[in-house]
């Protein structure tokens, strides 16, 4: 009874340590996103601003679709060998590197259909981040 009673407090303190570190890693991701946003706010002029928000719309919107649950599908399996992690982690670069290739492809059509000339090498560069992204 009492190992019963001991697992369930390691489970416990194990939930509760994931807990915190996800908090910590989502709070910590919002102080980023919220220093480079006023970073650039303090850089940028205004129409600046607003071309890199333009921007970050279809990379926000590409990294949705870049992020294909494959770490859910992880957390779901019973056992787990690293031959799983090796797998997900190669798939999320190679979809990652994939959809940067597509947005930097589509950069130009993209400016043209928003009348934005300027739009195009600002998505190009941003197209960076979804590989990296990837990575995580």
């Amino acid at each position: 009874m009492s190992e019963a009673r001991e697992n369930e407090g390691s489970m416990r303190g194990r939930a509760a340590q994931g807990v915190f570190w996800t908090a910590a890693s989502n709070w910590g991701n919002e102080l980023t996103r919220l220093l480079v946003f006023i970073i650039l706010a303090r850089l940028l002029d205004p129409r600046d601003f607003g071309l890199v928000s333009l921007a970050l719309i279809f990379i926000g919107m590409t990294q949705v679709v870049a992020d294909q649950g494959m770490a859910d599908a992880l957390v779901q399996r019973k056992i787990l060998e690293p031959a799983h992690y090796d797998s997900a982690f190669w798939m999320n670069v190679a979809v990652g590197v994939m959809l940067a290739a597509i947005i930097a492809g589509l950069a130009i059509p993209i400016s043209d259909l928003l009348d934005e000339p300027r739009l195009a090498p600002v998505l190009a560069v941003l197209a960076l981040s979804i590989p990296i992204s990837s990575l995580n």
